[in-house]
């Protein structure tokens, strides 16, 4: 049962108006259930009698007079304390790492940031009252500093009795209280959408920390903020088990501040009316956007916190309103919701960028998982079998390029159901889609057993020969409905400058000649299916097929491009020999001038992370094709640590699938043919990395069984038959 009333105790740890440019900034305190106003009368007994046990004669203690150890036990006591009521901890950490101009803001900044992600969390747990308890906060500042200050409304110049200031410095007070207030009225002016609505304030106080005077739970904050700021900053201290048990175990959430941003954007998708699941899975994945601006790609001690922290906080705010959600969408809610879903997952998908975990995560939760909310929509639209359809399809579609076979299975299932009850224009157009899918969910089965080699190569080759078929039936159904229209009848695809430049077979165009996406996606799907079966000629021949009817489309000529660029590469790879004839201006119409200064690569991909395809291709032209792309410049490329390098961007979060997982193979790979080991090993840590933490299973999972063996004992790979776990083929080595 949820508590309505909460409680927030805070204080601040760091010289929040410090010059120094490595400074680390702490606000936060405990966060609890406050049921009739007992936490102050247990928290005070509680402390009192742990002051005793341990023969500390005054208190509340201050962290900064205690032994270490010392300190680490009143901890661990009040996390437990903090706990057992139902409660845990937040802070909000702040790294500087440039010239402070805003000093005097910052604490302002920060305590409204703290309290709104506070009141945002809170209000998931079922709080309807939010009372704030903060630490006052007075400082000495220079005369100047305090005329900003004052001017700008962020503190009020305050007389001290007993001034310990030097005679230059005057005493100012923050204006705590009106900083809360104003906070959550800000916060009170969003949209609340289906979720539980945001607390209202209940007591707000500024309080001095004297001793039997201020809420206890200030104490509390006090002794944590201390204590987490010397052990994020000082890493000269032990690190023993003990200091590790406490940060592990006191239910503590530790969020960095450049991930605030993010983490109320996830609160708000969240609260659109249909709730944006897309836009939402985004944050989740990574909330903070501003990772790469660290200037090293070895994080510290306090970012690997911080960050693991805002994880953490982005999967609670995620789970508790999915799980709200699922208990309130009504019949139009639930409905909206799966098309709304539809629609933006489509978008993502047409993007074509590689980037597909937080779309998987999006239509898992609210259509493909098991989740309350994915039940609900299923249960509300199981009668627009068009939308179900599509929904299934994307399912497949992004199943497939995440390499989850297990879920691409069920999609197809799915699917097959609703087709059992029916058929329709749009459900035939949907089905069509998913001939093409299926292939590559066969696909995705390798690399796999040397003893399933021969029947998974079978199979591919009967699903092209079958999907051949059928796109040259499509181009005699169109050729007959084409003679009604004199227009379209006129229309011929001529080849381009690409198809001269490669030498192949006279090309069989059966009766439409004009552009064709849909067929044209066939022949090249098809292309590729024979790629993994090793038939190359029979892949490039199926290929600029499928050029001819991508006529017009920029796009799709790209892909194609780049799928060639593949084929040719490989025949390279296991025919040595073979000629490269035409893989430079395949390379060329696939896009990889966006890479013409490697040092650039890194902005590149940030701009568009679909480049990441063609890094990619420049790599396996590096290893297989040498001698068309110059190489000393891309060993320099990778070779950077510099927080615009390549692998610092590409070590980001939000990038972590497949395109990158192949770069970090084929870059560590490029890199140890050139003996350079200690960077080649960092790319395949990035490399294994991703494949160890994929679906169980998946093809990303499966090939880590390779890169392992190729970072550890590269003169052990490829073995075995082409095709298995320790030589996997075409696209997947």
């Amino acid at each position: 049962m949820t508590q309505p009333n909460w409680t927030l105790t805070l204080d601040e740890s760091g010289n929040f108006e410090s010059e120094d440019h490595k400074e680390t900034l702490i606000i936060g305190g405990a966060l609890a259930p406050d049921e009739k106003n007992s936490i102050t009368t247990s928290w005070t007994g509680h402390l009192k009698k742990l002051c005793q046990d341990m023969n500390i004669a005054n208190w509340p203690p201050h962290a900064t007079t205690l032994p270490w150890n010392a300190r680490e036990h009143i901890l661990k006591s009040l996390s437990q304390k903090i706990t057992s009521h139902g409660g845990h901890w937040l802070f909000v950490v702040k790294h500087t790492q440039s010239s402070n101009k805003n000093k005097l803001s910052i604490y302002a900044h920060m305590l409204s940031e703290t309290v709104d992600i506070a009141a945002r969390i809170s209000a998931l747990h079922g709080a309807r009252t939010l009372s704030i308890y903060a630490a006052s906060r007075t400082i000495p500042v220079s005369m100047v500093d305090a005329e900003i200050a004052r001017d700008r409304g962020l503190a009020l110049q305050v007389n001290r009795t007993k001034d310990t200031a030097s005679d230059h410095s005057i005493w100012i007070k923050s204006h705590s209280e009106a900083e809360i207030r104003q906070s959550l009225d800000a916060l009170s002016r969003e949209r609340q959408g289906l979720l539980m609505a945001y607390p209202r304030p209940s007591t707000i106080r500024a309080e001095t920390a004297h001793y039997g005077g201020a809420h206890p739970g200030i104490f509390y904050a006090d002794f944590a903020c201390n204590f987490l700021r010397r052990t994020l900053t000082q890493t000269s201290l032990p690190i023993p088990h003990e200091r590790e048990a406490v940060l592990s175990q006191a239910n503590m959430t530790i969020i960095d501040h450049d991930s605030l941003e993010g983490l109320r954007e996830l609160d708000r998708a969240l609260r659109e009316d249909p709730p944006d699941l897309l836009r939402a899975a985004r944050f989740v994945e990574e909330p903070n956007n501003n990772l790469s601006t660290r200037k090293s790609t070895t994080p510290t001690p306090a970012h690997v916190a911080t960050h693991k922290g805002s994880l953490l906080a982005a999967k609670l705010i995620w789970d508790r309103s999915l799980s709200h959600l699922g208990n309130s969408l009504l019949r139009r809610n639930a409905a909206s919701t799966g098309i709304t879903l539809s629609d933006r997952v489509q978008s993502a998908l047409s993007t074509k960028s590689g980037n597909y975990n937080s779309t998987w995560t999006a239509l898992d939760a609210g259509w493909a998982g098991g989740g309350t909310v994915a039940r609900s929509v299923r249960r509300h639209l199981a009668t627009n079998r068009e939308a179900s359809a599509r929904l299934w399809r994307q399912a497949l579609e992004c199943a497939n390029h995440r390499g989850d076979i297990s879920s691409a299975q069920t999609a197809q299932t799915e699917f097959t159901g609703i087709l059992r009850h029916g058929i329709s224009i749009s459900l035939l157009a949907e089905a069509h889609q998913l001939d093409v899918l299926s292939h590559v969910y066969l696909q995705n089965h390798l690399p796999c057993s040397e003893d399933a080699i021969d029947d998974i190569v079978a199979r591919l080759k009967q699903a092209a020969n079958t999907l051949i078929a059928r796109a040259d039936e499509a181009g005699v159904l169109l050729g007959l409905a084409s003679h009604k229209y004199p227009d379209l009848s006129s229309m011929e695809s001529s080849p381009d400058a690409l198809e001269a430049a490669i030498p192949h077979s006279p090309l069989q165009i059966r009766e439409w000649h004009g552009p064709d996406r849909e067929r044209g996606q066939m022949y090249g799907t098809a292309s590729r299916t024979l790629a993994f079966c090793g038939e190359h000629e029979k892949a490039i021949h199926l290929a600029l097929l499928a050029r001819r009817h991508f006529a017009g489309s920029p796009e799709d000529l790209r892909i194609n491009a780049a799928i060639l660029a593949r084929i040719l590469i490989d025949r390279c790879r296991i025919t040595p020999g073979a000629g490269n004839a035409g893989l430079s201006e395949v390379l060329a119409s696939a896009g990889i001038r966006d890479f013409m200064s490697p040092a650039e690569a890194s902005r590149t991909i940030k701009s568009d992370m679909s480049a990441r395809f063609t890094l990619d291709l420049i790599l396996r032209t590096l290893l297989w094709a040498p001698g068309v792309i110059p190489e000393s410049q891309w060993i320099d490329a990778l070779c950077s640590r510099e927080r615009k390098a390549i692998l610092s961007t590409l070590s980001a979060g939000h990038l972590g699938s497949h395109p990158t997982e192949m770069i970090a193979r084929h870059a560590g790979e490029f890199l140890l043919q050139h003996n350079k080991r200690e960077m080649s090993d960092l790319w395949f840590t990035l490399s294994r990395r991703l494949g160890e933490t994929a679906p169980p299973e998946s093809t990303l999972y499966r090939i880590s069984v390779f890169t392992n063996k190729l970072a550890t004992e590269p003169e052990a790979v490829p073995a075995g038959r082409s095709g298995s776990v320790l030589n996997p083929n075409f696209e997947y080595r």
